[in-house]
């Protein structure tokens, strides 16, 4: 950690007596902290029993913290560490979303819109997946911005927790005032009356946390219960590699992720791979030849629609929710188009193979900076997901087995996330 980059503060309850330097215990730890170049800046008792539990650490060459000391707020046994740093006050940060009001779509003037550019469908780009993918891409993103123009939103950075009510707001403000009364005129009396309010704020927070979790516990799928699990334990964070650029971080993972790509075609082409026994039996030769395509029907692809999860793309021209509720009937037949030409022509649309990448890190015990210790997970658009959904069901209905997911090519596009 002292060889981690830029300023460091290392500060928490180290459970150790640091007020008793004879102890072997604090012998140790101060000897470890020591040789890593570490400093130690609270003096006197921070807890409530006379001992120096909570420490704050910096590294000995640098002037970061001044003014450290420590007050007895009575919010806890525990007595709060106060320090000075010396930086520049950080800018509130902000947030810039584009967002588009859905609510706001005249659903029968959109319909009739739509209507008219299904009507006028260029004939020569019947036989051209590729054209009608472009078609269809540029055709949704102008009724889109017709109907429902994007806005950028500019918002501060709120860290409210999602069990915040009103009710405990109010009692931080009671407790606020409470404090600032004792604070005035020092009494015992209004001491009490602050203590008692702080522990009301601690028990509604809890409480509250507690239902809220529960209720959300109760309610969710599966995955929905690993996700609010990962959130409770702090591993929702994006783990990335330190970095200077984000753009230079989406280069370098995009140049590692194709470079893997080649060193392993290389090698494979540099053996000489030997088709086991299994792959050669006798009885794939009864497998009939994909000779005749039969093209997918409308009903094939509503099922494989409603029975997809409704995330979205960025790259998609319309949510997929928004496809589901509202254009699905008009859209159908499109789609089912866009699918048939694809496969009789054993052409994928250019653009709809595209997708976002995602690097995501192996297992969290890993070293963040090593690029091996990723995954690339992509985000691809819908109607190329839902191609390959219904190529899926062609061989497994003329050869009976599924071929691999994430077979189809794809186009990298990739992205560093927060």
């Amino acid at each position: 950690m002292s060889l981690l980059p830029g300023k460091l503060i290392l500060l928490g309850d180290f459970n150790v007596h640091w007020d008793n330097p004879a102890k072997y215990d604090v012998i140790r730890f101060s000897s470890a902290t020591t040789s890593a170049g570490f400093i130690q800046h609270v003096n006197g008792p921070t807890h409530k029993d006379g001992h120096t539990l909570d420490l704050v650490f910096t590294r000995s060459d640098e002037t970061l913290l001044k003014d450290c000391f420590t007050e007895d707020k009575l919010m806890s046994d525990h007595r709060v560490i106060c320090f000075t740093l010396d930086l520049p006050k950080p800018k509130p940060m902000k947030i810039v979303s584009t967002q588009r009001k859905y609510c706001d779509i005249d659903n029968v003037k959109s319909a009739k819109s739509l209507d008219e550019l299904i009507s006028n469908q260029p004939s020569h780009i019947l036989h051209d997946s590729s054209a009608m993918f472009e078609w269809y891409d540029s055709g949704m993103k102008f009724l889109l911005d017709t109907y429902a123009p994007s806005t950028t939103r500019t918002r501060l950075v709120k860290n409210r927790m999602p069990y915040y009510t009103d009710s405990i707001h109010t009692a931080r403000r009671e407790r606020r005032r409470a404090e600032r009364k004792w604070r005035k005129s020092g009494s015992e009396l209004d001491r009490e009356l602050y203590l008692i309010e702080n522990r009301k704020v601690n028990e509604l927070t809890m409480s509250a946390k507690q239902a809220f979790f529960k209720d959300k516990l109760s309610t969710c799928s599966t995955k929905d219960v690993y996700r609010t699990i990962n959130s409770l334990l702090n591993k929702h964070v994006q783990q990335l590699p330190y970095y200077d650029s984000a753009a230079d971080l989406a280069n370098q993972f995009s140049s590692y992720f194709v470079n893997k790509i080649v060193n392993i075609k290389m090698k494979l082409d540099s053996q000489n791979v030997n088709v086991p026994d299994r792959f050669c039996d006798s009885s794939c030769e009864n497998i009939p030849p994909l000779e005749v395509f039969r093209p997918t029907t409308d009903e094939e692809i509503l099922k494989i629609i409603m029975s997809s999860p409704s995330k979205t793309s960025r790259l998609d021209p319309i949510p997929t929710w928004y496809l589901k509720d509202k254009n699905l009937p008009q859209l159908l037949p499109v789609l089912t188009d866009i699918v048939n030409v694809s496969l009789s022509t054993g052409v994928f649309p250019k653009g709809a193979h595209s997708a976002i990448i995602r690097p995501l890190l192996k297992k969290p015990t890993l070293d963040q900076n090593v690029l091996k210790n990723y995954r690339p997970v992509a985000n691809i658009t819908f109607v190329g997901n839902l191609i390959e959904k219904n190529c899926m069901l062609t061989s497994n209905r003329t050869y009976g087995f599924k071929p691999p997911r994430g077979s189809l090519p794809i186009s990298i596009q990739t992205t560093a996330q927060h």
